[in-house]
């Protein structure tokens, strides 16, 4: 195996078992070790939402309140039904990281809206939500 070869496999482990007898038994312990984890970050992330807005937003008088807790609730319902998504059918199709992919992405865009709509202060937390999405995606899509 040359370096580039290496590189991408390192990448791509997936691809050293292609055309093996264990590439299957791969994909299927992929797929639970993925699963348990959405079915556990998730609702840990709906419960920091909503706890955000209790602990937070309401002591540090946010302005407006209203849209604070609309953008807190919807994002913890969103949280709440990707977890669904992953006890249902949804969880044996091929592509089944695709949906905590776009809400992982939907993470990272809302937390730079609030970067750049409410102050500099919270520009850490953009950095930490993608640090954090990429350590429960850890692989490709599909």
């Amino acid at each position: 195996m040359n370096w580039f070869d290496r590189c991408i496999s390192w990448f791509f482990p997936r691809i050293i078992l292609s055309g093996t007898p264990w590439q299957r038994s791969w994909e299927q312990q992929e797929r639970e070790t993925f699963n348990s984890t959405a079915r556990i970050f998730f609702p840990i992330t709906a419960v920091v939402y909503v706890g955000h807005y209790y602990f937070f937003d309401l002591p540090m008088k946010l302005e407006p309140l209203n849209s604070w807790f609309q953008f807190r609730m919807v994002t913890a319902a969103l949280c709440i039904a990707t977890t669904a998504a992953y006890y249902s059918a949804y969880q044996h199709t091929k592509h089944y990281k695709l949906l905590a992919a776009i809400v992982c992405a939907y993470f990272c865009f809302a937390q730079a809206r609030v970067v750049v709509n409410f102050g500099l202060e919270s520009w850490i937390f953009c950095f930490a939500i993608i640090g954090i999405t990429i350590q429960v995606l850890r692989e490709p899509l599909a």
